[in-house]
């Protein structure tokens, strides 16, 4: 398992684009950080994720956890690279590798991605 980001501040789940298929968490910017963080996946095929994350780690999976989840969930994973959201694979994103920015922006301040992903 890859680790691809970590982090120790808390995420929520921000948006989420059917249309588009895009899932966006964010770690706000409040009285203890003085930045917010946006990591968004794009083309999403399958996800289990919680509404809040204290501490968010993201895994690539390797292929004997994603037969792992499949198995557990019944079926094909599909198309796509499965990513863990922690490391015991009970949150998960099938999707295209994810990208994250950090900036000052407010609570209501447009995501960084809403141009590109049209979120």
């Amino acid at each position: 398992m890859d680790q691809i980001f970590i982090s120790d501040r808390t995420f929520k789940l921000w948006r989420y684009s059917v249309s588009h298929q895009v899932l966006l968490l964010r770690s706000p910017r409040g009285d203890e950080q003085a930045t917010r963080i946006d990591i968004v996946f794009g083309h999403v095929r399958r996800m289990l994720v919680q509404p809040i994350y204290i501490g968010l780690e993201v895994y690539a999976a390797t292929s004997d956890e994603q037969d792992a989840i499949a198995a557990r969930i019944g079926g094909s994973m599909g198309e796509g690279n499965l990513f863990l959201i922690g490391s015991d694979g009970s949150s998960f994103v099938m999707s295209g590798p994810p990208a994250w920015h950090e900036d000052e922006g407010s609570y209501r301040d447009p995501s960084f991605f809403e141009p590109m992903l049209m979120l």
